[in-house]
Parts: structure tokens; sequence; C-alpha cells
């Protein structure tokens, strides 16, 4: 049972040592992060930071190194929903870093798309060929950048004109067209 004095809307979008600091008969950081999931069967966003910017940056120019995210989001119909700024801006946020740093925008796309296709074993993904699926994004490499912060996680990033799944159209200009024509992928090989 949840103690009393957990106020789930205002500790949105603070970390839990504001949490203590605010309000210390609350408990210990440990104790307010199990009444807060307690109190909402589970349905909480949790932010962990580990990475230091700029060992990111010198990791993802390694030639072995893929750009990937783990970043997710319970969904967006809860009040507690502020997922990681990653969730929404990874690709964008790393483009722009390493166009930045002088890296070739083929192999910036290399390390998105076709480097994770051939890690997972999905033949028919991750290049622009005949007769592999028509998943691309369509974008403007001077103007692309990642727009989510803490505060407000799921701003659209800038640059990004257009996406498709399967060759059907599920962004546009910013804004989602409700198709899915996505599914689970299996390693083909």
């Amino acid at each position: 049972m949840a103690r009393t004095g957990v106020r789930p809307t205002a500790d949105v979008g603070r970390t839990l040592a504001e949490i203590v600091a605010a309000d210390p008969g609350r408990g210990d950081w440990a104790g307010i992060l199990l009444d807060l999931l307690l109190l909402h069967d589970g349905l909480v966003d949790v932010i962990v930071v580990g990475t230091r910017p700029e060992d990111a940056r010198r990791v993802m120019q390694h030639p072995r190194v893929g750009i990937a995210s783990d970043g997710v989001a319970l969904g967006l119909d809860h009040d507690l929903n502020r997922p990681h700024p990653r969730s929404i801006g990874t690709f964008p946020r790393a483009m722009r870093e390493l166009l930045d740093d002088g890296m070739g925008i083929e192999e910036i796309v290399w390390k998105m798309t076709g480097k994770a296709a051939r890690r997972l074993g999905l033949v028919d993904r991750g290049r622009i060929e005949v007769g592999a699926v028509a998943d691309l994004v369509l974008f403007d490499p001077d103007r692309v950048h990642d727009r989510a912060t803490y505060a407000d996680p799921l701003v659209v990033p800038a640059g990004i004109e257009r996406v498709w799944v399967g060759g059907q159209v599920i962004a546009e200009d910013g804004h989602i067209t409700g198709r899915l024509p996505g599914g689970l992928l299996r390693r083909q090989r």
C-alpha cells in the first residue's frame, strides 16, 4: 500500500533527489520510487542517466559501433508519461553530432540502418535496392536535429520530412498519418 503524501502530479518531471529535497518527510528515494510504482500499477516512466555526452560521441564514431536506442514510452495516454527525450530523438541527435564531428552522411546512415539490419539478420532491410522493404526516411541533413528535452520529451525532430514503413507513409511534415504497416521482425538467416 502506498504511503499517504505521494503526489503524482507534482512529481512528474522531477528527479528522485528533487522530490526528497523538497519533502524529506516522504522518506528516501527508494521508498518514494516504490510508492509511485505501487500507486500507478507500474505505469511510471523512469529515466536513468549513466553516460557522459562526450563519451557517447567518441564511442559513436568507432567503426564497429551502430546507432540504436532502447528508449520507449509507456504510451501517450497517461499523465505520468515523461519518457527519455532519446525515445524520439536518438537518431536525429546522433546524426547531428556525427555530422558536426565531420563524419560522412553515408557512414552515419549505414550505422543507423544497414549495420543494425545485418546484425539482426534482416536481409531485406537496411538498404535501398530492388527486393528490399521500403523503410525510408526523407530528411534534410543541414536541418536535422533533435528538439526533445527532459521537460518536453515528445517534440518531433527538425529536418525529418517524411517516413515510410513498408512503402507506406507513416509520418509527414511532423504529423503521424495513423497508418501502422509495421510488424514483428524475425531473423531471416
